[in-house]
C-alpha cells in the first residue's frame, strides 16, 4: 500500500510540474531595428498603414479614423476575426505610434511600438513588442517559446527591411498598381 500511495503521488507531482510549465504565460519581448536613409516625414505615413508593409494578420479600424489617438482596430487573419484588439494609445507624428494589445475578452495583452529617431541624415525605426500571451499547449515547452520569440523576430526584421525599401521610394516594386496620387501622398 505504501508504495502506492508514494506511486500516485509521484504521479501528481509529475503532472502537476507539467500543468505549472503549461500554463506559465509566455513573455513576449522582441526589439528590432533598421536605420532608413530617409526623413521621418517620408516613414510616417507607412507607420500609420502598417497593412502596407506588416506579414500576416491586418488591423482594421473599428471606430474613429485609424490615424487618431484612441482609433481602435481589429485584427483579421485569413479566415476572419482573431478576436483580438488594438488602440492607438501614444501619437506623436513622425516621432511614436504605441498600439494596445487587448485580448478577445479585453484584457491587456501588451504594447507594439514603433519610434522613429533622427540618426544624422537617416532615421533610426525601432520596432518593441512588449507583451504576455496565455499558455497554449502548443507553446509548453521552453524551445518552443524560443522558437515562437526567434521566428517573430525573424519577421520583424523582414518586415522593417519592407518598409525601409517603401520609405527610400521602392514603392513600385511592392505596389506596382500605385497611382501618382499615392505617389504624391507618399514621398
Amino acid at each position: 500500500m505504501t508504495n502506492i500511495k508514494y506511486g500516485f503521488v509521484a504521479l501528481l507531482a509529475g503532472l502537476t510540474g507539467q500543468i505549472a510549465v503549461a500554463a506559465t504565460p509566455i513573455d513576449f519581448i522582441t526589439h528590432n531595428q533598421i536605420e532608413v536613409n530617409a526623413p521621418a516625414s517620408a516613414i510616417w505615413p507607412f507607420v500609420m498603414q502598417m497593412e502596407r508593409w506588416k506579414k500576416g494578420a491586418s488591423l482594421v479600424p473599428i471606430d474613429g479614423a485609424p490615424n487618431r489617438l484612441g482609433s481602435k482596430f481589429k485584427m483579421l487573419q485569413e479566415g476572419g476575426n482573431v478576436g483580438w484588439t488594438f488602440e492607438n494609445v501614444e501619437l506623436v507624428p513622425q516621432q511614436i505610434r504605441t498600439l494596445r494589445m487587448n485580448g478577445p475578452d479585453g484584457t491587456l495583452i501588451g504594447y507594439a511600438t514603433l519610434r522613429l529617431i533622427p540618426h544624422g541624415r537617416s532615421t533610426l525605426v525601432r520596432y518593441d513588442v512588449l507583451a504576455v500571451f496565455p499558455a497554449t499547449p502548443d507553446l509548453a515547452k521552453p524551445d518552443d517559446r524560443a522558437r515562437i520569440l526567434a521566428e517573430s523576430s525573424k519577421r520583424f526584421d523582414e518586415e522593417l527591411a519592407t518598409l525601409k525599401e517603401l520609405s527610400e521610394g521602392g514603392r513600385r516594386r511592392h505596389f506596382p498598381n500605385a497611382s501618382p496620387t499615392m505617389e504624391a501622398d507618399h514621398p
